[in-house]
């Protein structure tokens, strides 16, 4: 079984929702004491809780090293203490050290009751818990699990009993800043789960060759039947799935986190006077967020506001404005997690599928730091296909660490965004480097030979870096490629992951690019790392001024050249004259040894695929002009 699959055992007869008994006066202080509950809650809502672990069991998991101090009442949710006399029977006991990451300690204990199960121990974003059924009378069904509030789904597994004790198996996923999918697999049927950017809803899948129903429940107001490759969409709530000989309850709930968007205001609004602060319930308790004092007397004042659910889809859309600021606070425990600034600049790049800008990011305990933020826009119906690219990017980019690409700073899946480092360097096609835009001048490349070696020298060693990590980059150009001359640390660094695959992962190329810079052997295969080197070729071309910036040349469609569409097929042909004419002229002898050397490495470059020199061949010729 695939590691990141998780085999669950149905059970038939769930616990009710109302059997857990009304916790008793010592409870409620204890609970209002460490801010779980708000005065009156628990009289209200008395189903929705399950006790805290007293002092005695804190002591005893800090004594056994399972937990640091103060970690219980900062990560409640993730973790179900064992009272003593179970400890000494050899049972394990599961807690997180981090999100999304399951830590287990094993004693000695009887296979046939072993706690371990080994396919959700290796998978960040699944948690495996017990609720044990001696904490109180009757077990707890899903919708009292509480004291796991970072819980975004939560599926009842099988209840077991052993010779000394019974409990319920609980897992439950956590919507991590790394992941966007889940998948299990139930009696035979596979479905996975996305968890919605930007929202409370998720999308399941059915991944099975047999049709599953979904019910709400209790009053099964909502019944859903799920083909075979088919999808549906669920709101937060308690569900059921049903299939042949198959029943499972699982819980969706909200979001876990809140979002809080401060903006500048016209004096007009600031004659309101004050927002309210904002009432938070984290495992710590209740927390008044402070909202911004508007200044009256400023005809910009500050005003921040809690975005909802709709606002948040419209925020997806349309982005963050100059100098707001968007803040994600983390629903369990009221904290801040980060904080996006938007520097007042232009976009770095704005269209239907993204937006790029430059930010002030803040993580909570860190220095701010300028980053470049990407938001891939989920797009209505086809919110799949921009998690998908999300998904792509965060796999190829994180964990790259070479000084010629820059470092992923953080991420968040929850709203499809990606935080870069900040490089104050023009591309190569930005009028830093070329001549676009000056009357009577063509748009050719700034520099001179010199800043040619330094930048073939760079690209070089990042494109032979993640071809042995498996990367290829398919997107190589020269408005990916930051320059800041031959004296900046770094030299050239290459940007933009967004088109990036894992060849191991995803054999298949997703398409895309442009067009001028994709090597000839594609569409017949698949591009893989040459192709790079060949792209990498067309902008050696333009910085040793043998054509003009080829991003200015008339388009064609990548995709209509595939498909065979004479013009595109005719324009793509001629472009692939022009380049094999540099090269026969990039042949004509010169007297620099060391140009003759670099003419002849980018003639390499844009030969065939079989004739073709490799990344790594490039750097190890190369790496003696890098300054």
């Amino acid at each position: 079984m695939p590691p990141n699959v998780t085999q669950l055992q149905p059970e038939n007869d769930f616990p009710t929702e109302s059997t857990v008994p009304v916790p008793t006066e010592q409870w409620k202080r204890e609970l209002r004491e460490r801010g779980n509950l708000a005065p009156g809650q628990l009289d209200t809502h008395t189903e929705s809780t399950v006790p805290v672990p007293t002092e005695q069991w804190k002591k005893e998991l800090r004594e056994r090293g399972n937990l640091a101090p103060g970690q219980l009442d900062a990560h409640t949710e993730s973790t179900v203490p064992l009272p003593e006399e179970q400890l000494k029977r050899g049972h394990g006991i599961f807690t997180t050290q981090q999100p999304g990451t399951l830590v287990s300690e094993h004693v000695d204990s009887d296979p046939e009751t072993s706690l371990l199960v080994s396919e959700t121990s290796s998978h960040p974003g699944l948690q495996q818990f017990f609720v044990w059924r001696d904490l109180m009378p009757h077990t707890p069904g899903i919708g009292q699990l509480e004291l796991m509030p970072n819980l975004k789904l939560i599926f009842e597994q099988t209840k077991a009993e052993d010779h000394h004790q019974s409990y319920s198996k609980f897992l439950g996923v956590v919507h991590s800043r790394a992941e966007t999918r889940c998948t299990f697999t139930i009696n035979g049927i596979n479905l996975a789960v996305s968890f919605i950017p930007w929202d409370d809803d998720a999308i399941v899948y059915n991944e099975s060759s047999e049709c599953f129903v979904l019910a709400s429940v209790p009053d099964e107001f909502n019944t859903l039947k799920i083909g075979p490759k088919r999808s549906a969409t669920i709101y937060p709530g308690i569900w059921e799935l049903r299939g042949d000989n198959t029943s499972a309850k699982f819980q969706l709930r909200p979001r876990r986190y809140r979002l809080f968007l401060e903006e500048k205001s016209n004096k007009r609004a600031a004659e309101q006077g004050v927002l309210p602060p904002e009432k938070v319930k984290g495992s710590r308790g209740w927390r008044m967020i402070p909202q911004q004092h508007y200044d009256k007397d400023s005809p910009c004042a500050a005003v921040t506001r809690p975005v909802t659910t709709e606002g948040a889809a419209a925020l997806a859309q349309v982005g963050l404005n100059e100098d707001s600021t968007l803040s994600v606070i983390d629903e369990a425990t009221g904290m801040l997690e980060y904080s996006i600034t938007r520097v007042r600049a232009r976009f770095l790049k704005r269209d239907k599928g993204v937006d790029i800008f430059k930010a002030i990011f803040k993580e909570d305990g860190s220095k701010s730091q300028v980053v470049v933020v990407k938001m891939h826009k989920p797009r209505g119906p086809d919110v799949e296909s921009a998690i998908g690219y999300w998904s792509r990017e965060y796999n190829a980019h994180h964990g790259l660490q070479h000084r010629c690409i820059p470092s992923l700073v953080s991420f968040d899946s929850r709203m499809l965004t990606l935080m870069i480092e900040y490089k104050d360097f023009g591309d190569l096609g930005s009028k830093q480097w070329c001549s676009r835009g000056i009357p009577g001048s063509a748009p050719f490349f700034k520099g001179n030979v010199e800043d040619a070696y330094t930048i073939l020298a760079n690209i070089s060693s990042a494109l032979a870096y993640i071809a042995q990590e498996g990367i290829v980059h398919n997107d190589v150009k020269a408005n990916n490629i930051l320059y800041g001359g031959r004296a900046t640390p770094g030299g050239a660094i290459l940007i933009d992951f967004g088109l990036s695959r894992y060849v191991e992962q995803h054999p298949k190329d997703y398409g895309g690019g442009s067009p001028w810079y994709v090597a000839p052997e594609y569409p017949r295969n698949h591009r893989a790392a040459p192709a790079d080197v060949w792209s990498l070729g067309v902008v050696m071309l333009y910085v040793m001024g043998r054509i003009p910036l080829p991003e200015l040349e008339p388009e064609w469609s990548i995709y209509q050249d595939v498909e065979g569409v004479p013009k595109a097929v005719g324009m793509r042909q001629a472009w692939m004259r022009k380049v094999e004419s540099q090269c026969k002229e990039l042949k004509a002898p010169v007297t620099c040894s060391k140009e003759t050397k670099l003419r002849e490495l980018v003639c390499s470059m844009l030969n065939k695929i079989d004739g073709r020199i490799t990344a790594r061949e490039l750097e190890e010729v190369t790496k003696e002009w890098i300054p």
